[in-house]
């Protein structure tokens, strides 16, 4: 589920998971405490498979520039969206709080009709 990612400037830790078969439960693709207040990019492909169904697929973090910093927050990059079948795709980038936790969730649905594999680049 982590890696090392090498650049120009050094090593950049990441968050991977390739090839998930989604329940129709919540469940966590990635989850952390960075150590710093960092910007993060979220990338996610997937596939639904055999027939139209839903998918939730939340970030909650802490935004250093909300009001209340230290809240957390709850981004929906699909809200209970009916997708048909065929491919899907989303980015996303954001700035977490450092010392607060980053949760990334998925929930399908319908059982094992969505696949999806996700990374989480620090940036």
């Amino acid at each position: 589920m982590g890696g090392v990612l090498l650049t120009r400037e050094g090593i950049e830790r990441y968050v991977r998971n390739d090839d998930v078969l989604l329940p129709a439960s919540a469940t966590e693709l990635a989850g952390w405490t960075p150590d710093n207040t960092e910007t993060y990019v979220f990338l996610l492909t997937g596939y639904v498979s055999n027939a139209t169904t839903t998918l939730t697929l939340t970030i909650v973090y802490s935004d250093p520039a909300a009001p209340s910093a230290s809240n957390p927050i709850t981004v929906y990059v699909y809200n209970a969206s009916s997708l048909p079948v065929g491919e899907l795709s989303a980015v996303l980038v954001f700035r977490a709080l450092g010392g607060t936790a980053v949760s990334i969730t998925a929930t399908a649905g319908t059982a094992d009709n969505i696949k999806v594999s996700t990374a989480v680049l620090r940036v």
